[in-house]
């Protein structure tokens, strides 16, 4: 396998599939992100990936920071800081 497309959970191996259960549960999604299922292409690479980022996502200051960081995505929402018409700012435009 290689990094060239996404692999979803009925296309990868037993193993892959726990790990996929848990990068949903540490980072509290529904899904799994498309950097995860690339990466398994190259089980070994998602594994050792993973060892090395479950311990900070499954942490409280991961989760404190997360937490904090949607209230503040909300707050500017809301408060109208950050309208639909910001979107096309930063395009590449000629």
């Amino acid at each position: 396998m290689a990094l060239s497309r996404a692999y979803e959970e009925h296309e990868v191996t037993p193993e892959i599939r726990r790990m996929y259960a848990s990068i949903r549960c540490g980072f509290d999604l529904p899904f799994i992100r498309q950097f995860s299922k690339l990466s398994a292409g190259i089980p070994q690479y998602l594994k050792v990936l993973w060892k090395d980022l479950e311990s900070v996502v499954c942490s409280r200051e991961f989760e404190t920071a997360a937490r904090a960081y949607q209230e503040i995505a909300h707050s500017s929402a809301i408060s109208g800081g950050w309208t639909f018409s910001n979107q096309g700012s930063r395009s590449c435009r000629r």
